[in-house]
């Protein structure tokens, strides 16, 4: 009987050591980890700072038809304003239909009206510039907010 008491001490002691191993390691894997960052993951910013509008405008006459829509993006990004007429321009006339559909577009977010004539004719007579892009500019220009 004794064998029995002695058997029984022993398997709860393992049970209990068992127990408390598990409670260790679930801590441990609840508390341990990487470090916090120090800010939010929505609020760090991949894309890197967009230089002076100074440095882009002279992008915009480059040769290359990718430097001058990679510009526009930028221009966008930077929210510069300035660049307007030089964006109608680029819409009007630019021999890329890459160029003449980014510019609509940021044209349609920067809500000027007086882009809306030019890619109505675009619409109907520019063959090169797919209408998607073209409708999704002039829902831009109506879109509030």
């Amino acid at each position: 009987m004794k064998q029995i008491e002695t058997a029984t001490g022993v398997a709860s002691i393992w049970k209990r050591t068992a127990q408390i191993g598990i409670i260790f390691f679930t801590l441990l894997m609840f508390f341990c980890g990487p470090p916090r960052p120090d800010t939010p993951p929505g609020l760090e910013s991949d894309q890197p700072e967009v230089p002076p509008y100074e440095e882009l405008a002279p992008r915009l006459k480059s040769e290359n038809w990718s430097t001058r829509s990679e510009t526009l993006l930028e221009i966008e990004r930077g929210d510069y304003r300035q660049a307007i007429p030089e964006m109608l321009r680029l819409l009007r006339s630019d021999p890329h239909p890459a160029v003449r559909q980014t510019a609509a577009l940021i044209l349609g977010s920067f809500k000027v009206q007086e882009a809306a004539p030019i890619i109505a004719r675009m619409l109907a007579s520019d063959k090169e510039v797919s209408p998607d892009y073209l409708m999704e500019a002039l829902a831009r220009l109506e879109a509030t907010g």
